[in-house]
């Protein structure tokens, strides 16, 4: 702006002017209408000036903010931040009774609203605003002109148009009627002046009309002197008028050879002095614009022949000032908000006027709002639908052109007019015959916002812009398919119902041509359904142009950026819109393929990002990136159409009445498979398992459930699918049934029907039968919890119950149940008189008898029949006695750090299991004794929290891990002298190779690196960005053989550095490790095999859990560890076992024991022979906030005594482990032996017999408290005797 030297004089000069006015009009006395009135004149050159760069002319933006560079902006801001200079324009000159000041000072106030906001200038002063409107009614020009325009600006707000309203409503009449005066005048024939060709000067052509001139402010004409600025933008009428005549005549459209020539009248000046004709016209059109919306003042317009006014300036045979028509477009499209007049104007044939408005002009960007309007209301927009086919072309051409070449408000308004009228049928053909959606397309495509590297370059008012452009414009699309979807359904129900007379057409609206499409959600679900069944080989044109313009792409970009604008209200809106859109395009095949395909993504997010289509609709369901409950159905809508879609997907029949969940088709068609594979490689089934339970949005939840459970139906085709779910807790524990009793929110009953439904036709495919809900007992113990939902989901779809009402018969629910279950327990081959309480959601089975090769439950007993069975006792027996030594664990140990508020992080022993090696939250490394419990040595390793050690199996190096400081992990020397060999600057934990540690696996987020020990070099990557699961807290490690590795879920060839196979994701924290056994991998509570990669079974008790295996491979240690989040510390506080490790046995991974420590867990590791644990045990003090931590060593298989510990620790351990009192004093004498050993043991016997009992129904699921008592101190040799012989065992074994 520095460089033009026009502006730069401008700035100056209005700088000096306002400093002049400071010091001799405001704080002097002297006059202050020179001033103004040479202020006026800059502002009103740079007005021209700015005007003549075309600006949105329905932005009404300061000046400043618009257009940043303009000198306009600047002009104003320099007046306008001189607070007294409006205050004393608008309260002081304006009040004073001098006509030549007030002129002035109405002129400048003219000049200057564009950068005020009026309603704040004239709030507290309704005397001047009175004054406006006694000029306003009558006065000499130009005061009364200027009055009209102020109060133009003035009205726009509702509070003065109510505050004024009867001064406007006698307002309002006399302009009108002033209009029409002019309008007549101008009608006469026009006296011809003689040498009338010579009224042309200086090559410009000046007004040669009847326009009357009026006194300045000075007493000088308007056609004088101070009229020679504006001499060079006006024109004469009857050339202008022929000019615009000739564009009429060629269609209205100017070509662009002529638009450089036609450029000054299609802009042409914005002078408001001198005030002609026709600036008083247009300041009188824009204070009726507002007053225009006013349902009491539209009396007035019908009175007054408003509409014939309008047609007036419509006609640029008789008007040729595209700024005055321009005014009158906005008046026209301020009373097409009312109904009636609307109406009014077509049956006038309105249509036909202002489609001859000549475009490109400024008046035709005013027709977008009147369009807009016109589709508004839906019985307008009828009346335009039954004009004739020629009308409605020129209709859709002048759109069409608004969406190509106007000003972007006039693309917006194009947009929402067609938003109304594409769900017209009539309009819609028309449309789509002149290739509209491309055109509609485009405005979505050309968007710059959608190009990250601008984005920056955009004010805040263009990023709003341009976002609400987006959503009009997805909002449009979305109508646009959704329309040819429901005309589609029509024709192929209509097509059905004539070749089959058997099937009865869905009844739904008829389509008529002049009436609008209902669009029900219910109607448009069904007709979505219909076509995704008869699509799949037909040729559906919207959707195959949808293709063709690479609409999935430009859809899924567009996604994910809207879902990443902060602080937007229009985000939710737009994102719905897409996947509504893709919802209905969705039913096409190609469209399918094309949303597997990968997408690439803005460089915003990363230079190289790419995601699956599918990825980005499955993040768009969950409620990780937007808790939207609309967002979050439609997307599952568009999952739904592609892992739903008919079996044979090439078939040509379509399929009608067929349930989703019990297709006839078994062998599915590649096609599907590959979609099926697709959704399984970017983890669609966690997705879908976590919305079956989710339980907010409320007002959503359950139709988000409903929709989930439809999309597993259709996965549940697939056999590899169906063998998954089988094996989850979903099915395996009744929790589906349970989610079936009742809805999250009891007003949504009929979400919750269409969810059992689903739920029902799931549970048939996965269990390969109707869910079987027939337990009875000999004693029909039943809760009358399962009563209620036995009546629910059983009783009300299955079962009709006949009450009678004859006292003699006097049934009840509680009998029919209850000789239900009598005839099921008949029914068993070996019934048992005591049984469990019996649920209705699971099938009955009496307990099979132990066989007599089968060991002993009781200790005593297996003891002694271990010299007569050398194996165990007997068969199982070597279970029993893992059982029995990982079910205690006696404390001997505690290891406190001297310093105080020293935090434990990690532990390992060392390789000479003569140290405990602790790292701390300094990221100091600490050894102490074994056996006296003193620290040994300090190595300061990290500068921050140490989250691993792992020593090699000689001792001689040591690896460490850490939270955030560089390197994050390191390989130390422990040989001679403590020093660093290699630091790992990119992974986060390392650990060592199995079989032969010559190799380091280190894990950088989703990567993992493999390297060298000897060297340090990195030998392999294994990282797969399509294949990726992004774990949280992903743990690259090696199988024991060295020859596999699992990362980030994924299972790779060492070798050959290919990924081998990816395991499905139901967890978004853990990534899972090898079994130690080679043939099983443990991710989080999920058991796969290795050699079949099929889900063996699955284990709750793991979830989220920290795993360790004990060094013989028997046992697996678990515990529920805390970490940094608040969240998940949370989380652990509510788990029942977070202050508990658990023991597993690692063949079956039944729970051998719970330890409650009362305190939460850091870490836990194993010596090598098994016979120590170790953990890391913290407590946080709610009140100081302080936090207490130690590592405890637990002796295992050792039993408390209670006389060797420590008061304090004693009170402490006594509530740890929960140890039931030894009441039961039974012993039915099935284990035999000495009766002798049998009383010293007799303690234990009844909670031993009632574990075998449980055992062998399948309740193994139990704690150490349940399956064994404490010793007391007689039995504490037939302990050491029996761990003994269980060492011994396990060795021969």
């Amino acid at each position: 702006m520095s460089g033009v030297p026009g502006q730069v004089d401008a700035l100056a000069s209005v700088s000096s002017l306002m400093e002049r006015w400071n010091k001799e009009c405001f704080q002097g006395s002297a006059s202050p209408i020179e001033i103004l009135r040479s202020l006026c004149e800059i502002v009103e050159q740079q007005t021209e000036v700015y005007f003549k760069t075309d600006p949105d002319p329905f932005d009404d933006r300061h000046p400043g903010r618009a257009d940043p560079n303009c000198t306009l902006g600047h002009v104003l801001k320099i007046m306008l931040k001189h607070d007294d200079f409006i205050q004393t324009l608008a309260h002081t000159y304006l009040t004073r009774d001098q006509s030549d000041l007030n002129a002035v000072t109405c002129r400048a106030l003219l000049n200057v609203m564009p950068g005020l906001e009026a309603f704040a200038v004239f709030k507290e002063h309704e005397s001047s605003v009175n004054k406006l409107f006694k000029w306003a009614g009558g006065t000499e020009e130009p005061l009364r002109s200027y009055s009209i325009g102020i109060l133009a600006y003035v009205m726009e707000s509702q509070e003065h148009a109510s505050t004024f309203k009867e001064s406007n409503h006698k307002l309002v009449p006399v302009l009108m009627k002033r209009l029409q005066s002019i309008i007549q005048e101008r009608a006469k024939p026009a006296v011809q002046r003689p040498f009338s060709q010579f009224a042309k000067q200086d090559g410009n052509v000046a007004f040669a009309s009847t326009s009357n001139t009026y006194p300045t402010d000075k007493g000088e004409t308007s056609a004088g002197k101070e009229r020679s600025p504006m001499k060079s933008s006006t024109v004469a009428t009857e050339t202008a008028g022929d000019s615009i005549a000739d564009a009429i005549n060629r269609g209205g459209e100017l070509s662009n050879s002529s638009w450089q020539e036609m450029e000054p009248l299609y802009i042409q000046s914005y002078q408001i002095f001198p005030v002609t004709e026709e600036v008083q016209q247009r300041l009188m059109l824009s204070y009726l614009t507002p007053m225009g919306e006013y349902q009491e003042l539209l009396p007035e317009v019908f009175t007054n022949k408003a509409m014939d006014i309008v047609f007036h300036y419509l006609n640029y045979q008789k008007n040729c000032d595209i700024r005055l028509g321009f005014a009158a477009v906005r008046y026209l499209a301020s009373l097409l908000c009312h109904k009636k007049f609307g109406i009014e104007f077509i049956n006038s044939g309105g249509l036909e006027k202002f489609l001859t408005v000549p475009r490109p002009s400024l008046a035709s960007t005013g027709l977008s709002l009147c369009l807009y309007y016109l589709a508004f209301f839906e019985d307008t927009m009828e009346r335009v639908c039954i004009q004739p086919d020629s009308l409605l072309m020129e209709l859709n051409k002048l759109v069409l052109w608004l969406l190509e070449s106007s000003h972007q408000s006039g693309r917006m308004h194009a947009v929402m007019f067609l938003s109304n009228a594409l769900t017209f049928k009539a309009f819609l053909d028309i449309f789509d015959s002149m290739d509209g959606l491309r055109k509609l397309y485009n405005v979505l495509s050309t968007s710059e916002i959608l190009n990250a590297d601008t984005d920056a370059n955009f004010t805040d008012d263009q990023i709003y812009v341009s976002r609400q452009a987006i959503r009009h414009v997805t909002c449009t699309l979305k109508k646009y398919y959704e329309s040819h979807a429901s005309i589609l359904a029509d024709k192929i129900r209509q097509s059905l119902s004539h070749s089959n007379s058997r099937v009865s057409p869905v009844s739904s609206p008829e389509i008529l041509p002049h009436k609008t499409m209902k669009m029900a959600p219910e109607l448009l679900t069904e007709d979505i359904q219909l076509l995704l069944q008869c699509m799949s080989k037909k040729y559906w044109k919207p959707a195959a142009m949808f293709k063709k313009m690479n609409g999935v792409e430009l859809f899924l970009k567009t996604i994910t950026l809207v879902a990443d604008w902060p602080a937007y209200n229009g985000k939710a809106e737009s994102i719905r819109w897409l996947l509504d859109t893709l919802n209905v395009c969705s039913v096409y095949p190609p469209v399918q393929l094309d949303l597997c395909k990968v997408v690439n993504l803005p460089d915003r997010y990363n230079d190289s990002f790419s995601s699956p289509g599918l990825s980005i609709l499955l993040g768009m369901a969950d409620t990780d990136i937007l808790c939207e409950a609309e967002v979050q159905t439609s997307a599952l809508n568009v999952i739904i159409n592609l892992v739903c879609a008919p079996s044979d997907i090439s078939c040509s029949a379509p399929r009608r009445n067929k349930s989703l969940g019990s297709s006839s088709v078994s062998v599915h068609s590649p096609f599907l498979q590959s979609l099926w594979d697709e959704f399984r490689q970017n983890n669609g089934i966690m997705v879908l398992l976590k919305l079956l339970t989710i339980q907010t949005p409320l007002t959503g939840a359950d139709a988000i459930r409903a929709l989930a459970c439809q999309a597993l139906v259709g996965l549940s085709r697939s056999d590899t699918m169906c063998q998954i779910m089988s094996k989850l807790p979903l099915f395996n524990d009744g929790q589906l049934l349970a989610l079936m009793k009742e809805p999250v929110l009891q007003d949504k009953r009929y979400e919750q029907i269409k969810f059992c439904k689903y739920a029902s036709q799931l549970i048939e495919r996965v269990c390969g039968r109707p869910q079987n809900i027939t337990d009875s007992s000999s004693k029909s113990a039943h809760s009358k919890q399962d009563m209620r939902s036995f009546t629910s989901n059983v009783l009300s779809k299955k079962t009709t119950i006949t009450t009678m009402t004859d006292a003699t018969d006097n049934m009840t629910l509680d009998k029919i149940v209850t000789s239900y279950f009598r005839k099921q327990h008949a029914l068993c081959k070996n019934p048992v008189v005591t049984c469990p309480p019996f649920s209705v959601y699971e099938p009955h089975v009496c307990p099979e008898p132990a066989r007599k090769s089968a060991a002993p439950v009781n200790l005593t007993a297996r003891v002694l029949k271990h010299s007569v069975h050398l194996n165990y006792g007997g068969s199982e027996g070597s279970t029993f006695n893992r059982k029995f030594k990982y079910s205690r664990y006696k404390p001997i140990k505690t290891y406190k750090d001297s310093e105080s508020g020293v935090t434990y992080s990690c532990c390992a022993f060392s390789a000479c299991e003569q140290w405990l090696m602790l790292g701390n939250y300094s990221g100091d490394l600490k050894l102490y004794s074994i056996q006296a419990g003193e620290e040994a040595e300090t190595y300061n390793c990290h500068n921050s929290p140490l989250t691993q050690v792992e020593p090699s199996r000689d001792g001689m190096l040591l690896l460490t891990s850490s939270s955030w400081s560089r390197p994050l992990s390191a390989l130390w020397s422990m040989d001679n002298f403590f020093d660093q060999k290699v630091g790992f600057d990119e992974d986060q934990y390392v650990e060592f190779s199995k079989c032969v540690q010559d190799r380091i696996i280190g894990t950088a987020e989703t990567k993992a690196h493999v390297y060298d020990v000897a060297t340090g070099v990195k030998i392999s990557t294994f990282y797969d960005e399509n294949k990726s699961n992004n774990y949280v807290r992903n743990q690259a490690t090696f199988n024991c053989t060295d020859d596999l590795v699992l990362s980030d879920g994924v299972l790779w060839d060492v070798d050959s550095g290919k990924a081998i196979h990816k395991f499905d994701k139901f967890n978004p924290q853990v990534s899972g490790l090898f079994h130690p056994l080679g043939l099983e991998v443990v991710i989080n509570s999920e058991i796969w095999d290795l050699r079949t990669f099929k889900l063996l079974h699955t284990v709750p008790a793991l979830n989220q859990c920290l795993v360790r295996f004990s060094n013989d491979s028997s046992i697996l240690y678990a515990s529920v560890i805390a970490h940094d989040d608040e969240e998940e510390e949370g989380s652990i506080k509510r788990n029942p076992y977070g202050s508990s490790f658990r023991t597993f046995d690692s063949r079956n991974y039944s729970c051998l024991a719970t330890t409650d420590l009362q305190r939460s867990i850091t870490d836990i590791c194993t010596d090598k022979s098994d016979m120590y644990l170790a953990v890391i045990e913290s407590h946080k003090d709610n009140d100081t906030l302080q936090e207490d931590c130690q590592c405890r060593l637990y002796e295992v298989g050792a039993v408390k005594n209670t006389d060797e510990m420590p008061p304090e620790e004693d009170d402490e351990d006594e509530g740890g482990e929960e140890d039931d009192d030894d009441e039961d004093d039974d012993d039915d004498g099935e284990d035999g032996g000495s009766d002798e050993i049998l009383e010293l043991v007799d303690d234990m016997d009844a909670e031993e017999e009632e574990l075998a009992d449980a055992e062998s129904i399948g309740t193994s699921d139990t704690t150490s408290d349940e399956a064994d008592s404490d010793l007391d101190d007689d039995d504490a040799d037939v302990a050491e005797f029996f761990i003994n012989a269980s060492d011994l065992s396990d060795s021969e074994e």
